[in-house]
């Protein structure tokens, strides 16, 4: 039997795909070459985690990244 927790995830995840913007990628403010991936797995209060957040904050896609994200760990969180 699926958990609960299991099971909203699945329910979710059409929703949140639903948002994303075909292409977005593309378009995110973190695709830039002057933008290292690492920022965004420092530390708690580290400062280059207070980067990536404002690179975050300029970005005209947030909403479509934040729903892939969303769906793909409620796609991790259906899986286990």
């Amino acid at each position: 039997a699926m958990s609960a927790a299991r099971s909203a995830a699945v329910a979710v995840r059409p929703q949140l795909l639903a948002v994303v913007a075909p292409g977005w990628g593309r378009r995110a403010a973190c695709a830039s070459r002057s933008v290292d991936p690492d920022w965004w797995h420092a530390p708690a209060g580290d400062e280059w985690q207070q980067v990536a957040r404002r690179v975050c904050g300029t970005c005209p896609v947030r909403r479509s990244c934040l729903a892939h994200a969303l769906a793909t760990a409620a796609t991790e969180a259906a899986r286990q």
